[in-house]
């Protein structure tokens, strides 16, 4: 399980809402309800053959729901708290058991809130990339 205060995207190319004339706007994905999201993840420690060890990660996803439609196809899938307790419970014997987890979260467990677009620019490296968008004439 990863623990995420929010997440970032912009509208898919050829979506119609939410673009502006100075290109998309970059949206925040928060949750809604708690203070962080719950992704199903996995995680694994590995060799390579030199023997140079790798700590690796995977989010699992699911089809989006109608909140993230416009911006993918799919989106993480989202535990609630007693979703994590099962989660992280080691005396399941297949994953299979936990497959009822991966499911496409509510729409009221995700708000969205627009964010500048001075963060569609890795020159900008401050907390302004996450402010409400300027005016179209400041960025």
């Amino acid at each position: 399980m990863l623990r995420v205060t929010n997440d970032a995207s912009f509208l898919r190319a050829g979506s119609t809402s939410g673009n502006t004339p100075a290109g998309k706007m970059p949206t925040l994905f928060l949750p809604a309800g708690d203070e962080v999201f719950r992704f199903a993840a996995l995680w694994s420690t590995w060799a390579d053959d030199h023997g140079e060890v790798f700590y690796t990660t995977t989010i699992l996803t699911t089809e989006a729901n109608i909140v993230l439609r416009p911006f993918h196809h799919r989106m993480p899938a989202l535990l609630d708290k007693a979703g994590t307790e099962a989660w992280i419970e080691d005396s399941f014997e297949t994953p299979g058991q936990l497959s009822h987890l991966l499911r496409t979260a509510p729409p009221e467990a995700i708000k969205l809130r627009a964010v500048s677009q001075r963060v569609n620019s890795v020159r900008n490296d401050d907390p302004d990339c996450w402010s409400p968008p300027f005016e179209e004439s400041e960025c």
